[in-house]
């Protein structure tokens, strides 16, 4: 999976390395497609937000 500077997932990243994936038409390659990898993040992420829950606190001078 392609990784942004902020450990995000590059989804578009995903999808050019598909293009470049060696397949015939009607094949499938290696490479999940982008709605699974989505789907995938999002109940990961759920599954985080309750084992260790975090959330944005607001200072004085910036939120972290």
């Amino acid at each position: 999976m392609v990784l942004s500077a902020v450990g995000g997932l590059n989804y578009n990243g995903i999808e050019t390395l598909q293009k470049i994936e060696c397949s015939e038409k009607y094949q499938r390659g290696m490479l999940p497609v982008r709605s699974y990898v989505q789907k995938t993040a999002y109940e990961l992420h759920s599954l985080g937000q309750q084992l260790i829950p975090f959330e944005k606190k607001h200072f004085e001078y910036s939120e972290m």
